[in-house]
């Protein structure tokens, strides 16, 4: 089985999310019907951030994470890389859109689960 490209890309300006799912692999037949019932890792659908006082961290960010891949998160001091990771991590929420991990929506998973996911 061939997997395709998955990375969609970002939206942060002056950043980049890159990972070698943007590479197609071949994955054994042994564990293919396994990887075709895996839902994305990570998914980031319109996210934008803001904090209460300021501007927009960011805005508009789309991408999403495959199983098997592997992936960085590069920019600028200030950008908002260690925002993106707050937001998988729970301890913050989006301003807008949503993220969702292992096919769940955030806003529906309790901090205490985040370890068994």
């Amino acid at each position: 089985m061939t997997v395709p490209p998955s990375l969609s890309g970002s939206s942060l300006p002056h950043a980049a999310v890159e990972g070698t799912a943007s590479t197609a692999y071949t994955i054994p037949d042994s564990i293919a019907p396994h990887v075709r019932t895996t839902p994305p890792i990570v998914v980031f659908d319109q996210v934008g951030m803001r904090y209460v006082e300021g501007a927009d961290v960011f805005s508009n960010v789309s991408l999403t994470i495959q199983p098997h891949g592997f992936y960085y998160l590069t920019g600028p001091s200030g950008i908002g890389k260690s925002t993106l990771l707050r937001l998988i991590h729970l301890s913050q929420v989006p301003y807008t859109g949503s993220v969702q991990l292992f096919g769940r929506d955030t806003y529906d998973i309790a901090r205490w689960e985040l370890p068994i996911l």
